[in-house]
């Protein structure tokens, strides 16, 4: 059976056991959390001003599993798996996946993968990896991979791969990894890894190689190693440079290798 301490509606913790679920709408002046089990429904405190605060070490962080809402002015998360949103004013901690949003308005902290939205208004960080969107205000860090769609005013800052669809950094974009979409940037865009879709950077675009398709418009464009693999590569830009090759205005590769193999796939599906 669940215990309660603390004072309802002002400063209450419910301890639950290993496998117990609570349910309801919990709402506190100051503190509301749980201990314990499994968690459905709202929990959430509220601070006076209409803020909400809730304890990162002593509250929903220790469920089982968290299916509904946490809501807080000031602190909060979840330690558990979430199914749903994790939303504070100020700082969102979660330790495990989340399956939803997590969101906050200054600092969003992903220990796990998020599937759905992660968001703050400053600065976002998610150690593993992003399936939807990732926005960061300032800052946004994803550790591993993103899997559609990242966007930061400040740097986009991807440790792994990007595959989603489109990438914006107001200042840079920078993927150590591979990355394929389109990356847009008023300041540069960096990929460490093949690059395959449409860079386009207020001052300049880097790819250490190039995949299946690439164009790259920007003051300056540079691929580091060239890969013959019959797609293009366009490069338009004062200062362009792929592998050895160094052409001003516009630098095109591969245009003609992509022509006949189109031509030549064309007449093999003619004759079958």
């Amino acid at each position: 059976m669940a215990t309660y301490k603390g004072v309802p509606f002002i400063w209450h913790t419910t301890k639950a056991g290993s496998g117990e679920t609570v349910t309801g709408v919990k709402l506190s002046l100051a503190w509301e959390s749980q201990e314990g089990g499994n968690f459905k429904g709202v929990i959430g405190g509220l601070v006076g001003g209409g803020l909400m605060y809730s304890d990162v070490e002593e509250e929903v962080d220790r469920v089982g599993t968290l299916e509904g809402l946490v809501i807080n002015g000031v602190m909060g998360g979840s330690d558990a798996p979430v199914k749903g949103a994790t939303i504070s004013g100020g700082l969102c901690l979660n330790e495990g996946d989340v399956k939803g949003v997590a969101a906050s308005g200054v600092v969003n902290w992903s220990k796990g993968n998020v599937y759905g939205i992660a968001f703050a208004g400053i600065f976002n960080c998610v150690k593993k990896s992003v399936t939807g969107i990732s926005f960061g205000g300032l800052y946004n860090r994803v550790m591993e991979s993103v899997d559609g769609f990242s966007f930061s005013l400040g740097v986009n800052d991807i440790r792994g791969c990007l595959t989603g669809d489109f990438s914006f950094g107001g200042i840079a974009n920078y993927i150590q990894g591979k990355a394929r979409g389109m990356l847009v940037s008023l300041g540069g865009n960096r990929v460490d890894g093949t690059f395959e879709g449409l860079s386009l950077g207020g001052v300049s675009n880097h790819a250490y190689c190039n995949g299946e398709g690439v164009v790259q418009i920007g003051l300056v464009n540079h691929i580091t190693e060239y890969v013959d693999n019959g797609y293009p590569v366009i490069q338009i830009g004062l200062y362009n440079h792929i592998g050895n090759r160094e052409v001003p205005i516009l630098n095109v590769m591969g245009l003609k290798q992509f022509f006949k193999r189109k031509e030549k796939q064309t007449n093999c599906s003619r004759m079958e």
